[in-house]
């Protein structure tokens, strides 16, 4: 069925005209039921962000990614690092920089805490060391 706009929808339903079955299904195509699940990618960017920006919910990267871009200005609180292996893990704003820490040596399953870093949106962080099986989480307040 086709999703129309509203206002031909509106044109199916004047006072004393029956619309078509047709038609009918596509006003229920047209709009989403209460108990069908909203997308993230379906939200507007700015949504998107907003709900970035919100505290309480940690960003969990896929593992063994090797950069991140900050999607709004935020304070991060703690970042953690995780990896099966021995790792000496960098980040910082250039590839294989180490502006924000300079590397320091994670033991097989230890994991790192970075704490309070000021990031700006837009702000693309690299992460050096770091292994396919590396899983790092940010936690923003």
């Amino acid at each position: 069925m086709a999703i129309r706009s509203v206002s031909i929808l509106k044109s199916w339903f004047v006072t004393g005209v029956k619309p078509l079955q047709s038609q009918f299904w596509d006003w229920l195509d047209s709009f989403r039921h209460r108990d069908e699940k909203i997308a993230f990618s379906d939200l507007t960017p700015s949504l998107q962000n907003d709900i970035n920006s919100v505290s309480g919910f940690p960003i969990t990267l896929n593992p063994g990614a090797a950069s991140w871009t900050a999607p709004v200005d935020m304070v991060i609180e703690f970042i953690r690092v995780y990896d099966p292996a021995t790792i000496t893990f960098k980040m910082g704003t250039t590839v294989g920089g180490g502006e924000v820490w300079n590397g320091e040596e994670i033991t097989a399953a230890n994991r790192l805490l970075l704490q309070l870093i000021d990031v700006t949106a837009g702000t693309t962080y690299y992460f050096t060391g770091i292994t396919a099986s590396t899983v790092i989480k940010i936690f923003k307040r």
